[in-house]
């Protein structure tokens, strides 16, 4: 197998029962080389959790990757409401205006857990500052490091 196949078959391993983490370990290893595999993978997997996995490990690359940020559009209109609320932290930590107008509309979402994941990435978005989506009340004394994204902020 290539590699890409290699990394295709781990990512849609996180379907299976008992794979979720062992699996995402060795996504992680794997790097920003997984996020091809990622975003072709995404939609065939069939659990929030795998597809949630998928998210959360791209977060560290929603600044430096445009297939970082497409899972991330992706997330935000997932079916799941775990998978959008990870989905817009993705959104808060990439500091990107793009997903402005997709997070706008989850602004009213019938979950108010959603809606306040949303409008928190809007807020981030909108300072430029990503802890501002963990520390919701501006009290400065919230920080949110993201392991491997290299930003110390």
């Amino acid at each position: 197998m290539t590699p890409h196949a290699d990394i295709v078959s781990l990512v849609l391993s996180l379907d299976k029962a008992g794979n979720l983490e062992t699996s995402r370990e060795k996504l992680v290893g794997h790097g920003i080389q997984a996020l091809a595999a990622m975003v072709e993978c995404l939609p065939r997997l069939r659990t929030w959790r795998a597809r949630d996995t998928i998210l959360s490990t791209a977060i560290r690359f929603a600044r430096t990757s445009a297939a970082g940020k497409e899972l991330g559009f992706m997330g935000l209109a997932d079916k799941s409401k775990r998978v959008r609320q990870t989905a817009c932290a993705l959104a808060a930590f990439s500091l990107d205006r793009a997903f402005l107008p997709a997070l706008e509309a989850l602004r009213s979402a019938p979950d108010s857990e959603v809606a306040a994941d949303a409008i928190a990435a809007i807020d981030a978005i909108q300072n430029q500052n990503h802890h501002l989506f963990m520390d919701r009340q501006h009290t400065g004394s919230v920080t949110w490091n993201v392991m491997g994204a290299g930003v110390e902020i």
